[in-house]
């Protein structure tokens, strides 16, 4: 009797085994096939168990960060000065640096303390290098500038908001210098008058020469 009970649950056994192992087989059959199967609407993709459709995949929501940005605007900037006007512009109807092309080459003025005799002052957009080669060739050894970006000593601009050309004699080393040639030099387009080319003088202002 004992063994007959033995073999009764060895079958038992067995024939469970086989249940699972069909099973598994059927489940594994189904995950393989069921993609092609919902892609044919043969079956509901909801029915399948384990399989998981690229719209759940597209659908979840994504924890990834936003892109950084390459802009970054501390905070304050809009009370920061606007950049200098571009020189290439129609104000200066030439290269980058102002240069007008009259065959002398454009002076850049630094604040470097020394002195200047101004000859002349152009202000017309329309007639820079005209009244400029005019001046250069009324005064012979004399140079040109443009006020823009030189010594902040000198207006940065005229009185109509367009760029300001200067023709001038020097630098000079000494005050007495620039006060003789000034003394020397005959006006002809403005009255001629002698600014130091100094960070803490005033554009509006010139240096007294005493009289003769």
């Amino acid at each position: 009797m004992k063994k007959r009970t033995e073999n009764g649950e060895g079958k038992d056994r067995n024939h469970i085994l086989t249940v699972l192992g069909l099973g598994v087989a059927a489940l594994s059959l189904i995950v393989a096939v069921g993609p092609a199967m919902v892609d044919m609407g043969i079956v509901d993709r909801h029915r399948i168990p384990g399989l998981i459709h690229e719209s759940q995949i597209s659908d979840a929501p994504s924890n990834s960060l936003p892109p950084v940005s390459d802009s970054v605007s501390p905070k304050g900037t809009e009370n920061q000065l606007k950049a200098p006007r571009d020189l290439s512009g129609a104000n200066a109807q030439s290269n980058s640096n102002g240069d007008l092309a009259v065959g002398t080459p454009i002076t850049f003025l630094p604040c470097d303390e020394r002195y200047i005799v101004i000859v002349r002052n152009s202000k017309n957009e329309s007639a820079y290098a005209d009244e400029v080669t005019e001046a250069l060739e009324k005064y012979p050894g004399s140079q040109y500038a443009v006020t823009k970006g030189s010594c902040n000593s000198l207006a940065q601009q005229s009185s109509n908001d367009t760029l300001l050309y200067i023709v001038f004699y020097g630098p000079y080393e000494l005050e007495s210098e620039a006060c003789d040639k000034s003394k020397s030099t005959v006006p002809d387009f403005t009255k001629v008058y002698v600014k130091q080319l100094s960070p803490s003088g005033k554009p509006g202002g010139s240096v007294n020469c005493p009289s003769l």
